[in-house]
């Protein structure tokens, strides 16, 4: 019994004491700096949600809806025709020579950005890294084409290669100067050669600073190895930055069957034939002097039916090199 009384005295002393410090609940009001701090949030985050509502989701949506469309030139709208279009662009890239030589030239674009630019990318990184002489030289110029608009890079390109380029070909006595952007076979290949030149600066900036987050430690225990550069690189370097190669990677994958370099900068919409590849070819089609409203469609089809085509493939290849690829955290 005393027991008892004793426990119901401390639940009255306890719970007297939770009521008499505990304040009565007085309803929570917003004060006008808080008000209007979040108008200023919603006012300002209103402009990039419109501008992504408007020209990402409905212009996809919109995308998707015109691979099923066919244009009327008698009522100027566009109605539906089942798969049409999809057959159209399968009849095309199997019958038509030149659609399917440049969806070729396209796959030869792709791999070359990523069998020699992102190596390329990989080493120039590497040597700054490191330090080399004249390092911060280098940095700035292979920055310097990020920072001009690339259309006017391009024109200096141009210049330098149709002018520079050809007074040493006379320097040096040479009996034919190539047509540098008009012959095919020299154009391409200087197309390409362009892409990963003024793709550099992306690339190192990304690299580098995925190699400035490895512990100074695990590049000090190395150096006491004795390790070469060229081991450090292979067995240090890339698997610590295997992450940010692994992105790189997959998503360069999005344009395998669309790549198109810098054809439009350099040519618009008047490409030859020879040179042109799958991806320029649709974005001609409705972009400039060969886009007509007839032609949508087409485009729809082929952006579509090339997605459906590509994310298995990313899909694949980001489970293959995370499964493949070495684990390392730090």
């Amino acid at each position: 019994m005393f027991i008892k009384d004793k426990m119901y005295d401390l639940s009255v002393a306890v719970h007297q004491k939770i009521h008499r410090n505990a304040d009565p609940k007085k309803p929570k009001r917003l004060n006008r700096r808080k008000i209007g701090e979040r108008v200023f949030l919603c006012v300002m985050l209103a402009y990039p949600v419109l501008q992504f509502l408007v020209f990402y989701v409905v212009v996809n949506i919109n995308s998707v809806l015109l691979a099923f469309k066919t244009f009327s030139g008698d009522t100027g709208g566009y109605y539906f025709n089942g798969l049409i279009n999809f057959k159209n662009v399968i009849y095309t890239l199997s019958h038509d020579t030149a659609i399917a030589g440049s969806f070729g030239r396209g796959l030869i674009m792709y791999a070359c950005s990523v069998i020699i630019g992102i190596p390329l990318h990989l080493a120039v990184a590497y040597l700054l890294y490191k330090k080399i002489p004249l390092a911060g030289f280098f940095r700035v110029v292979l920055f310097i084409p990020s920072l001009v608009p690339g259309i006017a890079i391009a024109i200096m390109f141009k210049y330098f290669v149709e002018y520079g380029i050809s007074e040493i070909y006379e320097i040096f006595g040479a009996e034919t100067i190539p047509n540098f952007f008009m012959d095919p076979n020299v154009a391409f290949p200087l197309v390409i050669f362009y892409g990963l030149w003024t793709g550099v600066a992306g690339g190192m900036v990304i690299y580098m600073s995925a190699m400035s987050r490895i512990p100074q430690s695990v590049i000090e225990y190395g150096q006491l190895e004795g390790i070469t550069l060229f081991r450090e690189l292979r067995s240090v370097i890339l698997p610590m930055i295997y992450p940010t190669l692994c992105v790189f990677l997959v998503t360069s994958l999005a344009g395998l069957f669309t790549s198109s370099g810098a054809l439009y900068t350099f040519y618009k919409d008047s490409a030859q034939e020879e040179m042109q590849t799958f991806g320029y070819y649709i974005f001609t089609r409705v972009i400039g002097e060969n886009a007509s409203y007839e032609q949508y469609p087409f485009a729809a089809a082929s952006g579509l039916l090339l997605t459906l085509v590509t994310a298995p493939i990313v899909l694949l290849a980001r489970w293959a090199l995370d499964k493949f690829g070495p684990t390392v955290e730090y």
